[in-house]
């Protein structure tokens, strides 16, 4: 997979970025965990960095602390990209904005997810 970033300023040249210089990248722009697409219908993968090899929870949690389902997560050390299809949770999700919530010994993530049908 070719992974590529694109940063744009109109005071600079176009900046492009490949997968390898994505932490540097995160760090530069704030982010360690990114979630695509978003809005969506029926899946979104989360990315997100780690200082170790762990086992996660991820949880998808609407907006009354409802939680739709959780999965487990084998978590490498380095950048992370998880796939979260929705028929996972066993869940039929209505339109609206819900919280994916990641949660290890060491991380506790959370990212506002809009899901559009």
């Amino acid at each position: 997979m070719n992974v590529i970033w694109k940063e744009t300023n109109i005071y600079e040249e176009s900046k492009i970025y490949e997968i390898e210089h994505i932490a540097e990248l995160a760090t530069k722009i704030g982010s360690d965990f990114i979630m695509y697409p978003n809005p969506t219908r029926d899946e979104t993968i989360i990315q997100f960095y780690s200082s170790n090899d762990e086992v996660g929870l991820i949880s998808l949690i609407d907006l009354k602390a409802n939680i739709h389902g959780s999965i487990r997560a084998d978590i490498k050390k380095g950048w992370n990209f998880i796939s979260l299809p929705f028929d996972r949770y066993h869940t039929d999700l209505n339109t609206g904005v819900y919280v994916v919530n990641l949660k290890t010994t060491t991380i506790n993530l959370n990212k506002k997810l809009i899901v559009q049908k």
